[in-house]
């Protein structure tokens, strides 16, 4: 990491065994801003989780949560049912993140 070699040839080979997974509606979960870079540079969507860094530390990602028990299969389906803004990212310091836009009403997100 930061190199996106990793997940773009996960990727790949989860794609052998699925031919109509879409990168734009994958994601990476990761903890830190350099395995959200190489995600991102991958073409995945992204989750940060608050485990070392605060919010504000992880740009790129798309989505914040305090942690992996406050990620829901619905807050990842709404997070790729929505289309990615590679040029402008949802982060927690962008007022286009889905958090602060109410996308994830009913969660605990913390922007």
């Amino acid at each position: 990491k930061p190199s996106p070699d990793p997940y773009a040839r996960a990727f790949q080979l989860l794609q052998r065994s699925n031919a109509s997974l879409v990168q734009d509606r994958c994601v990476a979960i990761e903890d830190s801003r350099w395995g959200l870079v190489s995600a991102r540079d991958a073409g995945l969507r992204c989750v940060g989780v608050m485990n070392s860094y605060s919010a504000s530390e992880l740009p790129g990602a798309e989505l914040v949560v305090e942690g992996l028990n406050t990620l829901t299969l619905e807050m990842l389906d709404r997070l790729v049912s929505n289309p990615a803004n590679p040029a402008n990212p949802a982060n927690p310091a962008n007022p286009a993140n889905p958090a602060k836009a109410g996308l994830y009403p009913d969660e605990k997100v913390r922007a």
